[in-house]
């Protein structure tokens, strides 16, 4: 997820609250993540978890779909070769 623009959200440790409005989700989604262990968070308090850029980024490109190679698309490649 690397570019040349650099997006100003990933500057800092963020909040469960801050993740969920960037990405438009709820922040029970975003805690669940932190729970079951997909998504790093630093645990300081029962309220106060932050999440870490890098942590982040990581779990967003993880999260990320691949485009599907279609038959046709494969037969060619191996015909190429």
């Amino acid at each position: 997820m690397s570019s040349d623009y650099e997006d100003p959200f990933f500057s800092k440790p963020r909040s469960i609250e801050e993740i969920a409005d960037y990405l438009g989700a709820t922040r029970t989604f975003v805690y669940r993540e932190v729970v079951r262990g997909k998504l790093r968070g630093l645990k300081f308090t029962q309220k106060l978890i932050r999440v870490m850029p890098g942590d982040l980024r990581d779990w967003i490109e993880q999260a990320a779909t691949q485009p599907k190679q279609t038959p046709k698309k494969a037969a060619d490649q191996l015909q190429e070769a």
